[in-house]
């Protein structure tokens, strides 16, 4: 006779794993839709598709110190900010739908206005 509680346990074992985007150049394979992803969690990963135990999933960006989406080419340096400090202050935060394909665009495309459109929606 079939145990009821581990046919149960069966069908919620299918959760979907999470999804780690990176910059171009970084990718460890692109996607179906062209995305350049990373197959782990590490420094390289600029973006996140996190799935909760729900079915819903959480999306996020880094952003600076500033809560700027992050640019891995941003060379601020000057006499009081270094590209270390720029880097170290950075953070991952939650996103609208929106603002997360075009900073998916920018990392894919290096096109700077992909970025300040993903700003924009920070806003």
């Amino acid at each position: 006779m079939d145990n009821i509680f581990t046919t149960a346990k069966t069908q919620n074992s299918k959760q979907r794993t999470n999804e780690y985007y990176v910059y171009v150049g970084n990718e460890d394979f692109i996607d179906d839709n062209n995305n350049l992803r990373s197959e782990v969690d590490d420094d390289r990963v600029l973006a996140k598709k996190i799935y909760r135990d729900n079915g819903s999933s959480k999306l996020m960006i880094k952003c600076d110190s500033y809560n700027k989406p992050f640019n891995p080419d941003n060379q601020m340096e000057s006499a009081n900010r270094t590209v270390a400090s720029y880097t170290q202050g950075s953070k991952f935060v939650t996103v609208s739908d929106k603002a997360f394909e075009h900073y998916l665009k920018f990392l894919q495309t290096k096109n700077n206005s992909w970025l300040l459109n993903t700003e924009r929606e920070l806003i």
